[in-house]
């Protein structure tokens, strides 16, 4: 879980440095089913941080977030994204003791892949440029995101995440 904590923490601290606390949620809304059920709203961005593309999303309780890396420096795209065409990801929900990841890791190793997703990034929305880095913090979309229970977490099931933003 070291990985998923700390990929999730980077991209939503790191990514976007000069974009501040995200003040709306631009209509993104979630549902959590199957071993676990939740409902509300998100926040979904974009970000370039000038080494590597990437996708957040996180729910306003923050029990649920998710990032995707989308590979290397440059404009974020619209298009559809997944396991197949990302080079990392992850996806966490936490409630109590019980955790779900999803977890898409370049290098392999320690986590495990698990899980999958699909983003489908129909608008990007506008850029917001900084000295170093862009943001995109309107996006529209959908992400579908499986996240089976963490292995020796005593925790079972796989969690389905929807967003629409």
């Amino acid at each position: 879980m070291r990985f998923v904590h700390l990929t999730i923490a980077a991209l939503l601290t790191g990514c976007v440095p000069f974009a501040g606390p995200i003040l709306n949620n631009n209509g993104c809304h979630y549902v959590l089913s199957g071993g676990y059920s939740e409902s509300g709203s998100c926040q979904a961005f974009g970000g370039n941080n000038g080494t590597e593309r990437s996708f957040t999303v996180a729910a306003s309780g923050g029990s649920f977030s998710g990032a995707i890396i989308m590979g290397a420096s440059g404009a974020l795209t619209t298009g559809t994204y997944n396991i197949g065409n990302v080079p990392e990801g992850a996806g966490q929900l936490h409630e109590g003791n019980a955790a779900w990841a999803f977890v898409l890791n370049a290098s392999g190793g320690d986590p495990a892949n698990q899980g999958d997703f699909t983003l489908e990034l129909d608008d990007t929305g506008p850029v917001t440029d900084g000295s170093t880095s862009q943001a995109w913090l309107s996006p529209h979309g959908t992400l579908k995101m499986n996240l089976p229970a963490v292995p020796n977490s005593g925790t079972s099931g796989v969690v389905q995440a929807s967003l629409t933003f």
